[in-house]
């Protein structure tokens, strides 16, 4: 996929891959944006349900604005396939943060952190969305501590 193009968006690299799908860095060719497209395995394409669970998916994004919570620019489906096209947050898993810089989060900045990740789900909560894989490998933490 690297090199390939999905709407206006050129793939530059692999971030992740998942169970189903997988996620590419992306920089838009005229806005000089970098976007993460989160591709779904073509071995999914022909099933209706997992079609569906990703097209909710880009639903329930869509309608999340909030400064902690990754914002959906876009949602592609054509003959190549279903994309995702997701702001870039330039940070490190919650997981591997403590892991690789801060060690165990002193009481002050779990309290900034905590205070982050709470808000972003009492938002979710209140436009009625449950995120049902809470796990700091989800959590991205960015340079300034910002969630």
């Amino acid at each position: 996929m690297i090199g390939q193009k999905i709407g206006q968006y050129k793939i530059t690299r692999l971030l992740g891959e998942g169970g189903m799908g997988t996620v590419y860095l992306a920089q838009h060719e005229t806005m000089n944006r970098d976007a993460a497209i989160k591709m779904l395995l073509p071995q999914y394409l022909k099933n209706i349900e997992v079609r569906t669970r990703f097209k909710n998916e880009a639903a329930t994004l869509e309608k999340l604005v909030h400064p902690n919570i990754v914002r959906l620019f876009d949602y592609i489906e054509d003959e190549s396939g279903m994309y995702l096209i997701m702001e870039f947050v330039r940070g490190m898993p919650l997981d591997e943060y403590m892991e690789k810089v801060s060690g165990i989060l002193n009481e002050d900045r779990a309290l900034i952190v905590m205070e982050q990740i709470l808000g972003a789900f009492g938002y979710a909560h209140q436009q009625g969305v449950v995120h049902r894989d809470i796990k700091p490998s989800n959590i991205l933490v960015t340079e300034d501590l910002k969630i």
